[in-house]
């Protein structure tokens, strides 16, 4: 006996806000602590390189966004 189920799949939604680093540059994007670049890791990657820094980030968005 087969048994055949007819199933529906949804797209992800499309993201807010995405950036690929492909121009090589971080434009708009605003870090706290370490050593920030655009590296080629494969592709291009925005990456943090000082293992000695704490508590770091890379932030982009807008500020009026909500959930």
């Amino acid at each position: 006996m087969i048994k055949l189920v007819n199933t529906t799949t949804t797209p992800p939604p499309t993201p807010a806000f995405s950036d690929n680093f492909e121009s090589g540059t971080a434009s708009g994007w605003t870090t706290t602590g370490g050593k920030w670049a655009v590296d080629t890791d494969g592709s291009k990657v925005y990456q943090q390189s000082n293992s000695a820094a704490s508590d770091t980030h890379a932030l982009n968005g807008n500020a009026a966004w909500t959930n």
